[in-house]
């Protein structure tokens, strides 16, 4: 049985201006798209279809209300369709961060292989170019301890409301044992001049 072949008919211009002669495309609408697709392929695929439509909405710019409003659905249900959008977009990009991770992984080893000859031969550059592949892979895995720094935001541990006003005259006193000394060496001209 031979399928039927339907062809696009455009009428026929009726003016001579090319401009008004042209029949404009016909867009269809989100929800009619939707509609169609679980209509041909089933309710998941129409699913699938509203949360990519409702993500290219949100990158455009388009409010939930309006995104509910374009596909059909409350607006509950369009701001689930924007976080799962978001939430295969995350999975995706964890997911060729770990095969990228992988395959420098691979290559850091071909490198390990090569060196390890030479740094058993006793060649520094060898040895060096072998500790700084350690600190990548250490790096790239996540292997090496973080970096503890001291939080200089914060007040010393044995400041307590109770002993503030005595901090604060051990701070004044040391400040006026600072400038006592400093009146005694005597300040350089340039730096006395340049506080004025």
């Amino acid at each position: 049985m031979a399928k039927r072949q339907i062809r696009k008919v455009k009428k026929a211009p009726t003016s001579i201006n090319e401009e008004e002669a042209k029949v404009p495309e016909v867009i269809e609408r989100p929800t009619d798209m939707i509609a169609r697709i679980a209509e041909n392929e089933g309710t998941s695929a129409a699913r699938e279809a509203r949360v990519i439509i409702a993500m290219e909405l949100r990158i455009e710019g388009a409010s939930y209300r309006k995104i509910a409003s374009e596909t059909g659905v409350s607006l509950q249900i369009a701001y689930g369709d924007v976080q799962k959008g978001m939430d295969t977009i995350v999975g995706y990009q964890r997911h060729l961060a770990e095969r990228i991770r992988a395959v420098e992984s691979m290559r850091m080893d071909r490198i390990w292989v090569g060196l390890l000859p030479e740094v058993d031969a006793g060649n520094p550059l060898a040895a060096g170019a072998a500790i700084k592949l350690m600190e990548r892979r250490s790096k790239m895995f996540g292997l090496d301890a973080p970096a503890r720094q001291k939080d200089p935001g914060r007040p010393a541990k044995d400041v307590t409301p109770e002993n503030m006003l005595d901090r604060i005259e051990q701070l004044k006193n040391r400040i006026e044992k600072a400038s006592a000394q400093q009146a005694k060496v005597g300040v350089p001209k340039a730096i006395e001049e340049g506080a004025k």
